[in-house]
């Protein structure tokens, strides 16, 4: 139990202290802000994610079964017989599509609330895109799944307690970086912690309903999918140039090119004065 529970609490300082120093970085000068932007730093995320529980699970700290991980009894992926995935399967379908409407529905609102213009459109899913997001899942889910398990595990409080415990202790993990306390827009600093939040949340429930991390996983890419597909994931936000503005035309004048007025240069100042000589008789 104790070794579980220092496993939990030295991952979030871990994170702490890394988003802090992160943080402090980027706030330097370009070279500082240029050397914390290179492919390491995504490595280095990788390997807080999914290398801790791999190093958790390789010492044996929690078990298989509490990470969500499949077990193979009985020649079938499943506790509950080989009828059970299409049900978890709707069950994921039917999660995924709530949560996404619920996020779609929290933006809307937002951007309401504050004047933001908001013009939601179908954008089409490269395969660069698709495995960006598979990406992305699989690190949340990984790091979400290792929390819960510490918890489950620890026999601290019972299954439903311990993944509810799982949020709160991602909350306050979420909360020690600067980058949400200390945001310089943190209307949208809380919105993508919101959209987390709730990410998170649909990976416990489903957790919860099927017992297995990898329909969770499915259920995030899913939702994840339906929200870049929209243009509406607060994660990855692309800059969209503005558009160049027009001259204004007043009402009942043609749009045609006129060649400038011409304007008469200004008269040269006299040097002398001109002088009539008298004609002599």
């Amino acid at each position: 139990m104790h070794d579980l529970l220092l496993w939990l609490v030295g991952s979030v300082a871990l994170y702490a202290v890394s988003s802090n120093i992160a943080w402090s970085l980027d706030q330097r000068d370009a070279p500082a802000r240029s050397w914390l932007r290179r492919p390491w730093t995504d490595l280095a995320r990788a390997a807080f994610c999914v290398g801790v529980p791999a190093l958790a699970l390789s010492l044996r700290i929690p078990a298989a079964a509490d990470m969500g991980l499949p077990n193979r009894a009985g020649g079938v992926w499943s506790d509950g017989g080989p009828l059970t995935w299409p049900w978890d399967l709707v069950m994921v379908l039917s999660f995924a599509m709530a949560t996404a409407g619920l996020a779609v529905f929290g933006r809307v609102w937002r951007a309401r609330a504050v004047g933001d213009a908001l013009s939601p459109q179908h954008s089409p899913l490269s395969i660069s895109t698709i495995i960006g997001l598979a990406e992305r899942a699989l690190l949340q889910e990984s790091h979400w799944a290792f929390y819960r398990a510490c918890l489950i595990a620890s026999s601290l409080a019972s299954r439903d307690l311990a993944v509810f415990l799982s949020l709160v202790a991602l909350a306050l993990e979420a909360w020690s970086a600067p980058s949400l306390r200390l945001a310089p827009q943190p209307v949208k600093a809380a919105e993508r912690f919101s959209q987390q939040l709730i990410l998170a949340t649909l990976s416990a429930t489903l957790f919860l309903v099927t017992g297995s991390s990898l329909w969770a996983f499915l259920g995030q890419l899913i939702v994840l999918l339906l929200l870049t597909a929209s243009s509406m994931d607060l994660g990855d936000e692309l800059p969209r140039p503005a558009p160049n503005p027009r001259p204004e035309v007043p009402h009942g004048m043609a749009t045609v090119h006129a060649s400038p007025p011409k304007v008469d240069p200004a008269p040269r100042p006299a040097t002398e004065v001109e002088r009539i000589e008298p004609t002599v008789v």
